[in-house]
């Protein structure tokens, strides 16, 4: 469990003492940091760590609590000195406390290493694929497998802030990967232990309410994103968790709760509306967040994406006896289909009541609210009390760049306040694509060359706004298949503006049908409108064939030398007879045996021997069939026959009565060629 409150007053007596210097060399376990100071000069060995100017994302290595974060800030934001060097997500000096739980099939797990901790204590784990690596001092990559079949890579990393734009907020992503033949049902659990600096209590802030008691939301009233901070007028620091747009997966239920009730609860816990943020078992307030995903089937290889991201917040502040606050995204897409939450702040520091309260929201050309009014008015606001607002809002298209919107509040008894903020709009994403796709496919040894090719769709965003969910599904047409284990459907969480992705299909023709062939892409996302792309290859038609062939250059007489009978362009093949016609003046048949077809591991099939009549020069009843769990599509080598060269001059070799069938008894449509071959003196 956590650290209460006496184990710090105990820890600081001992720290005056100077006989603590006896008893320990060791950091604190869960102290919290000095603003003024790094969190840690140098990573302990037990993480990884990745940095930039903003935050730093920590992970442990060590064997328990593998692959469990933590995540403070650096510098923090810039304009704020106040934030540097604090905790965003707790962990100190091991993360341990914000885990992930997989559910499969009814199952449940918990991501990363085991534990000896209270969260997660008695759960089921997985097994080690690839303990956690920094990836290009970008990423921190983890993966486990669970019930051999399901694997799971977890990435942090860094990505923009809605309300900031800059890289710091961490982006905390799970890869869900079907490895088995057939489909599983998965879900996911995410809980993040909220830490605002020192604050480990801090009320979330969501919509137009101050979350100060056990709460849980779903489907559409999850919004957009949820802050945490512990002062409007100075805040040392701001949090914020994002829960939708930006390429994250919004989840089907969020639950604000005591990190307790979900440390001892890996998937549900015992919910309590309103009850307080008091740590269960303990005395001290310990806010936290759960993310859920709930089950879904994921069918043989297919991947699914489950992603969120948390880091620092932007507000917009202006003091006064009706101190303001606004937030919103620093940019946004022109886009009626998903709009942007602007969410306004008030804090009554006057003294005294503030009677008749307006609170008015001005905006621009270029943007414009749903449904609601920019005006909202309050009877009063108490002395000492603050509260909070929320306008959904979108950008019209008609104009792009920096605009302004701002908060104006005024009372009948206190002085007008005003705040601006800046708002980018960008320019609508723009989408081109090309195709990649051979033009025809050739017919070597009656297989189709190459005999698996790729199909390979880049898409082009030429807008400033990024595309989120964008989906590709290629459509095959008859006479084309996906490989083993290939999926129709390509996903992308983000298409970054001015950005591009290539997503790749392979697959491969089965000769059922030939001439041009038309792929169809249904391409589809949440900003552009939905589109088919078509593109053709010409596969040639394939028909079976039969014939001898010889691999020596040169037969003299009195060599010996081999044929093989080689059936091409077969599909499920499974039986074969035939007989061999020659000159016996010209070569003599030494012995015959079975071709590769019916030769598996060493293993015979069923093979006649046929009857040598090296007097009239005939191969009379050569015959092999394969079991009905083998067949051949393509080539097969059906028989070898071993020849010694009699006499010079031109012969010819012949097949007759020639009778191949497939797995299903139907008799097989075949050419038949004949081979010449000189004999040299």
């Amino acid at each position: 469990m956590k650290k209460n409150k006496f184990y710090y007053l105990t820890i600081f007596f001992f720290i005056l003492c100077p006989v603590y210097l006896i008893f320990s060399q060791t950091p604190l376990e869960n102290a919290p940091a000095s603003s003024s100071e790094p969190i840690y000069a140098t990573p302990p060995s037990s993480l990884i760590e990745i940095s930039n100017e903003f935050i730093t994302i920590r992970c442990n290595i060590e064997n328990f609590d593998k692959g469990r974060f933590s995540v403070d800030t650096t510098k923090g934001d810039p304009q704020i000195q106040t934030d540097d060097n604090q905790i965003l997500i707790y962990g100190h000096p091991k993360p341990w406390t914000s885990f992930t739980t997989i559910r499969i099939d009814g199952e449940d797990f918990v991501f990363g290493g085991p534990t000896k901790r209270r969260a997660g204590k008695n759960a089921k784990f997985g097994t080690e694929i690839m303990p956690p690596q920094k990836k290009d001092n970008e990423t921190i990559e983890t993966i486990y497998s669970y019930k051999d079949v399901i694997k799971v890579k977890q990435e942090l990393t860094f990505t923009r802030s809605p309300s900031t734009r800059m890289k710091d907020t961490a982006l905390i992503k799970y890869t869900i990967h079907n490895t088995d033949d057939k489909p599983h049902n998965v879900g996911l659990r995410i809980v993040i232990d909220t830490m605002i600096g020192t604050n480990d209590g801090a009320p979330f802030r969501l919509l137009d309410k101050a979350i100060i008691t056990e709460t849980q939301i779903g489907g559409d009233e999850i919004p957009d994103f949820y802050q945490a901070f512990d002062s409007l007028i100075e805040p040392k620091v701001t949090a914020q968790g994002n829960l939708r747009g930006g390429g994250i997966t919004p989840p089907e239920k969020v639950v604000f709760s005591n990190w307790g009730s979900l440390a001892d609860n890996i998937w549900e816990f015992p919910y309590e509306e309103g009850r307080n943020f008091m740590r269960v078992g303990e005395e001290e307030y310990d806010t936290a967040v759960a993310l859920y995903w709930n089950e879904r089937i994921l069918n043989p290889n297919e991947e699914l994406i489950l992603s969120t991201s948390y880091g620092l917040g932007g507000i917009t502040t202006a003091a006064g006896k009706l101190s303001l606050g606004i937030t919103s995204p620093a940019e946004v897409s022109p886009s009626k289909k998903r709009g942007f939450l602007i969410v306004a702040y008030v804090e009554n520091t006057g003294g005294f009541d503030a009677n008749d309260v307006k609170l008015q929201l001005i905006l621009p050309e270029g943007i414009r609210l749903f449904d609601d009014s920019p005006t909202k008015e309050f009877s009063t606001i108490p002395a000492g009390s603050s509260l909070q607002t929320a306008w959904q809002a979108y950008a019209t298209g008609k104009k792009e760049g920096n605009v302004q919107i701002t908060l104006r509040i005024s009372s009948s008894n206190i002085e007008e306040n005003q705040v601006s903020r800046n708002i980018f709009i960008l320019s609508p994403p723009a989408i081109f694509h090309k195709i990649t796709l051979p033009k025809e496919l050739s017919i070597i040894d009656g297989n189709y060359f190459p005999e698996s090719f790729t199909f390979k769709l880049l898409i082009i965003n030429d807008g400033d706004s990024q595309i989120e969910n964008f989906k590709a599904n290629l459509m095959i047409p008859e006479g084309i298949i996906f490989t083993r284990r290939e999926v129709p459907t390509r996903y992308s969480s983000i298409i970054e503006g001015k950005g591009k992705e290539e997503f790749v299909w392979n697959i491969k023709a089965n000769g059922e049908k030939s001439g041009n062939l038309k792929f169809s892409v249904f391409i589809s996302s949440d900003d552009t409108p939905d589109k088919f792309i078509e593109e053709s290859i010409y596969v040639p038609p394939i028909s079976a064939n039969i014939e001898p062939r010889i691999s020596f250059k040169d037969v003299k007489v009195g060599n010996f030398f081999t044929i093989e009978v080689v059936a091409t362009g077969v599909k499920d093949f499974v039986e074969g007879s035939f007989n061999i016609k020659y000159n016996p003046a010209s070569v003599r048949v030494i012995r015959t045996s079975a071709g590769e077809a019916f030769v598996k591991d060493k293993k015979f099939f069923q093979w006649n021997e046929p009857l040598i009549d090296n007097s009239i020069g005939i191969v009379k009843g050569i015959y092999g069939k394969l079991d009905s769990t083998n067949t051949i599509t393509g080539k097969a080598i059906l028989a070898l026959i071993h020849l010694r060269a009699e006499r010079e001059g031109e012969t010819e070799i012949f097949l007759e009565e020639v009778m191949l069938k497939d797995k299903n008894e139907q008799q097989i449509p075949v050419g038949i060629n004949s081979l010449k071959i000189k004999i040299l003196p």
